[in-house]
């Protein structure tokens, strides 16, 4: 099976996809779709190189993904509607 790399705009497609997760907080649905653009532009890094060597954005990152309403079925795709 291969990873798909063609995503047109990775920001865009992370906030149609993720954009409406529901963490409690802003700030944790924006690093959701973060995290997911950067997947999408180069599948399999680390956080530390999503990060770009920013300490705080991979703290953040960590933190995202500690927080306990974090879950996978949370942070699911989920595709934004006219309504949403």
């Amino acid at each position: 099976m291969s990873i798909s790399t063609h995503f047109g705009d990775a920001q865009q497609w992370a906030q149609t996809h993720f954009g409406a997760v529901g963490l409690g907080d802003v700030r944790r649905n924006r690093r959701v779709c973060t995290l997911a653009a950067g997947w999408a532009r180069e599948p399999g890094a680390s956080i530390p190189r999503l990060s770009q060597g920013q300490a705080y954005a991979s703290k953040a990152a960590y933190t995202l993904l500690g927080h306990p309403q974090a879950t996978p079925p949370r942070m699911r795709c989920k595709r934004r509607t006219a309504s949403t």
